[in-house]
């Protein structure tokens, strides 16, 4: 189970109205990743996620949590 403390997102401008619900729907996609180990990280950043013109919020969202996903599983493989 993957427990976060705060989630801080960077959205273009234009996202401004939608920024909460993807919020939402990026913590609800990441509660669902399966772990196997145990591990308190201070902080992540992740490469920026392309969001395409016209995507919906949970399409972003599921980008979002993608991302983070391959970047605790990439810390966990090499150790960082």
């Amino acid at each position: 189970m993957l427990t976060i403390d705060r989630l801080r997102l960077h959205l273009p401008p234009e996202y401004k109205e939608r920024a909460r619900h993807i919020s939402r729907l990026a913590a609800e996609e990441l509660a669902g990743i399966k772990f196997s180990h145990t591990e308190k990280i201070e902080s992540i950043n992740i490469s920026p996620v392309k969001i395409m013109h016209g995507m919906a919020d949970l399409q972003v969202a599921r980008q979002i949590a993608v991302s983070v996903e391959k970047q605790l599983n990439s810390r966990r493989t090499t150790g960082v």
